[in-house]
């Protein structure tokens, strides 16, 4: 699953790999992702981008193209393996007992979020994206959530196989909020960063989405 995820966000394409490790494009890409979360990314000029990175304006246009190219790829750049860890642990749910095998999709949607938060250090993307989703930066967030389309249909089609009860548009919102709930929880626990404080702040998110995901739906 995870090549397939990697095919559908067309990450590798010629001349990529000699450009993850340019050092003047990764120095952009860290000095971007900075400002953006600091200031907003109306209130980033690329001017402010390349004098932080000590690069020129023409080093953006070389690499990018534009800032919202340039926004595209610090989506790629940190979603792309936390999607393929959630899948790997998709996979991994398939034969688990029927009556837990809500939680453990829920979970292997979840918990990879805080692993990989944790582990990469990136704070400031994740305030960048609860700065985006408060500012209602929809046609920039509408970008975030095109990434993870394909993983998220994924986790679709395994609730609704967990939860048959349910239909598809349901589910298809009920994870859409979870994921909201996720970017919301990743903003605030920066002033958190004990282990126990973190798991609790997991589990909660976890019994959040597995009540979710089993409770009736409501007719309207």
């Amino acid at each position: 699953m995870a090549s397939e995820m990697r095919s559908a966000l067309k990450v590798k394409t010629p001349g990529r790999a000699a450009e993850d490790v340019d050092p003047t494009r990764l120095k952009l890409l860290d000095t971007a992702e900075t400002l953006f979360a600091r200031h907003g990314i109306d209130n980033t000029s690329l001017r402010a981008i390349t004098a932080a990175a000590g690069a020129n304006v023409a080093a953006v246009h070389y690499h990018f193209g534009s800032k919202d190219e340039l926004l595209r790829e610090i989506f790629i750049r940190r979603m792309t393996p936390l999607i393929e860890e959630r899948l790997r642990r998709l996979e991994k749910c398939k034969g688990a007992a029927k009556r837990a095998l809500v939680e453990k999709i829920v979970a292997a949607y979840v918990e990879p979020t805080f692993e990989y938060d944790c582990s990469q250090n990136q704070f400031g993307f994740n305030r960048l994206l609860a700065r985006l989703s408060l500012e209602n930066q929809r046609e920039r967030t509408d970008v975030f959530h095109f990434i993870q389309r394909d993983g998220n249909t994924q986790f679709v089609d395994a609730l609704l196989a967990a939860a048959p009860h349910l239909q598809r548009e349901t589910v298809q919102l009920r994870l859409e909020l979870l994921l909201g709930m996720i970017v919301q929880a990743l903003s605030i626990r920066q002033e958190s960063r004990s282990g126990s404080a973190n798991r609790a702040l997991v589990d909660e998110l976890i019994n959040l989405g597995v009540a979710m995901m089993e409770a009736k739906a409501r007719s309207l």
